[in-house]
C-alpha cells in the first residue's frame, strides 16, 4: 500500500509534466523530468488529500476516489493535446560517458551518492522519528491529520510550540502514505524523506546537465552531497530539505525556458513556486523574492512587455496552489509564533536595537564559515573558480541575475524576520539560521556553475594550445 501510494503520487506528476513539457529533443532528460514528476506529484496529492479529507473526512476508500479521477482527467487532457508520453525515452548518449575525463568525474559522482545513501540508511536507523522538529512539528501534524476526524480541532487545539501556522505539505503527504497503509508506520517519512534529499542531489545534476553539461552536473552533485550536514539534514525528516527542493525546482524550470524559450516551462515554474510556500512558510519569501527578481531580471535584459507576458504565465501555474494556500491562511491556520502578540512598537523597539544587528550579522558569518566554509565547500569553490575561470554566456544572463537577486532578497528577508523576532536571538540564530542557508546552497550551486567554465571547455582549449 506505501508503494501504491507513492506509485499514484508519481503517476499524478508524470502526468502533469508530460502535459506541460516541451517537445525538444535537448530537454528530453530522464532524471530531470522524473524528479520534477516526484516533487509536484507530492504537492499535487498532498494538497488534494488534505482539503479532501478537510471538507468530506472520509476513509481510505474515500481518499483514493479523488486522485483516481485526477488521474483520469490527466490522461484525457494529455490524450487530447499529447499522445505520446515521452517522459520515460532516455537517449544512448546520456547513459554512457564517452571519454576518460567523463567516466571518472560520473563513477565518483555514484560512488559518492552510494556512500550517501549508506550515510543516510545508518542515521534513519538511528534515529527513525527524525530529529527534534519532525517529532514536535511536522510528524506530529501528520499524526493529527491521519488521526483525527475533524482537522479544525488540530488548528484550535494545537499547542504553541507545535507550529500549526505550517504549511502542510510534508505532513499532509506522509498521513496520506499512512492513509493508504492504515496504520503510522515509520518507513513512510523515512522514504519521502529520502526521496527528496536524493531527488534534490539528481535534480542539481541533471539541471546542468542539460544547462550547461554532464560534467558540470555531475561535479554539482558531488559537492551537495558532500556538504556538511546535508545528508543529516535529509534524515531529519523535516521541511528543509524539500523546499529547497521546490527553490531549485522553480530556479532550473526558469532557467531552461531562458535558454529553450519555452513557455509551457514558466507554468511549471510558478506550481514548483506555489508548491514551496505550501511546503514552509519561507517558501512565501521565496514566492516574493522570485516573482520580483524575475521582473527586475527580464525588464533589464528583454524589456517591460516581455516581463509581463512571462509573469502571466507563471501566476498561471501559481494561482490554483497559491489559493489553497491563502484558504488555509485565512481559515485554519493561527498566527504565527514571530507575531502573536506582538505590537508595531515591539518591533519598532527591536528594529532600533544596534546590538541585534551586530549578533545577527556575526551568526551569519559564523553560520557560513562553520557549515559551508569546510574543503567540500565555499574553499574548494573559490580555489575551483579560480583555477578554471568563468564563461558567462549570454543566454544564462536572465536566469543568473534571476538568481543572485532572489538569493540577495531571501538574505535581507531572513535577516529581517531574526532582527523582529520576539524569542531569545541568539538561540534563534543558533537553532536555525544554518538550515536556512542550506535552503539556498543548492540554488547558489547551481548560479555557481553556470557561472564557471566546464572542463570540456578546458580540455579544449589544452587541446588547441598542443595543436598549435
Amino acid at each position: 500500500m506505501l508503494i501504491l501510494s507513492l506509485l499514484i503520487l508519481f503517476l499524478t506528476g508524470i502526468l502533469i509534466i508530460s502535459i506541460l513539457w516541451p517537445k525538444e529533443d535537448n530537454l528530453n532528460h530522464f532524471g530531470l523530468k522524473f524528479w520534477l514528476a516526484f516533487g509536484i506529484g507530492s504537492g499535487i496529492t498532498s494538497i488534494t488529500y488534505f482539503f479532501y479529507t478537510l471538507f468530506l473526512n472520509t476513509d481510505l476508500k474515500g481518499v483514493i476516489i479523488p486522485e483516481i479521477i485526477l488521474l483520469a482527467i490527466l490522461v484525457a487532457i494529455l490524450f487530447f493535446k499529447k499522445p505520446e508520453f515521452g517522459i520515460l525515452h532516455r537517449k544512448k548518449e546520456d547513459i554512457l560517458p564517452k571519454n576518460t575525463l567523463s567516466r571518472v568525474i560520473s563513477i565518483s559522482f555514484f560512488v559518492t551518492a552510494l556512500s550517501s545513501l549508506l550515510s543516510f540508511i545508518i542515521f534513519s536507523l538511528k534515529n527513525p522519528h527524525g530529529n527534534w522538529d519532525a517529532w514536535f512539528i511536522w510528524n506530529v501534524h501528520a499524526r493529527f491529520i491521519y488521526r483525527l476526524n475533524h482537522l479544525t480541532d488540530f488548528f484550535q487545539n494545537s499547542p504553541e510550540w507545535s507550529h500549526p501556522d505550517y504549511p502542510l505539505l510534508i505532513s499532509a503527504t506522509v498521513a496520506r502514505c499512512w492513509k493508504y497503509i492504515g496504520q503510522e508506520q515509520i518507513l513512510a517519512p523515512i522514504i519521502i524523506a529520502m526521496l527528496f534529499t536524493f531527488g534534490l542531489v539528481f535534480l542539481l545534476s541533471s539541471s546542468l546537465s542539460i544547462l550547461k553539461t554532464k560534467n558540470q552536473g555531475y561535479l554539482a552533485g558531488i559537492i551537495m552531497l558532500c556538504t556538511f550536514t546535508f545528508i543529516q539534514q535529509g534524515t531529519a525528516q523535516c521541511a528543509d530539505i524539500p523546499i529547497s527542493f521546490f527553490f531549485l525546482s522553480t530556479i532550473v524550470l526558469l532557467g531552461l525556458k531562458d535558454k529553450f524559450n519555452k513557455n509551457s516551462l514558466l507554468i511549471l515554474a510558478g506550481i514548483t513556486a506555489g508548491m514551496s510556500a505550501w511546503c514552509k512558510n519561507e517558501g512565501i519569501l521565496f514566492v516574493i523574492s522570485i516573482l520580483t527578481a524575475r521582473f527586475i531580471a527580464l525588464t533589464v535584459e528583454n524589456g517591460f512587455k516581455i516581463a509581463v507576458k512571462e509573469l502571466a504565465l507563471f501566476f498561471a501555474g501559481l494561482i490554483p496552489i497559491l489559493s489553497g494556500i491563502i484558504y488555509f491562511k485565512l481559515h485554519l491556520s493561527p498566527v504565527n509564533d514571530i507575531f502573536l502578540n506582538q505590537g508595531i512598537n515591539d518591533f519598532v523597539s527591536r528594529i532600533l536595537t544596534p546590538a541585534r544587528y551586530t549578533e545577527i550579522f556575526s551568526q551569519f558569518l559564523f553560520t557560513i564559515k562553520y557549515y559551508f566554509g569546510r574543503l567540500t565547500g565555499l574553499p574548494l569553490l573559490i580555489i575551483y573558480g579560480f583555477l578554471i575561470g568563468i564563461n558567462i554566456k549570454k543566454e544564462y544572463k536572465a536566469s543568473i541575475l534571476t538568481i543572485i537577486i532572489t538569493l540577495c532578497i531571501m538574505f535581507a528577508g531572513y535577516f529581517g524576520i531574526y532582527l523582529i523576532s520576539p524569542h531569545d536571538l541568539h538561540w534563534h540564530l543558533s537553532t536555525s539560521l544554518y538550515r536556512l542557508l542550506l535552503q539556498l546552497w543548492p540554488a547558489f550551486l547551481l548560479l555557481y556553475f553556470l557561472i564557471v567554465k566546464t572542463p570540456e571547455e578546458i580540455l579544449d582549449k589544452l587541446k588547441l594550445e598542443e595543436n598549435q
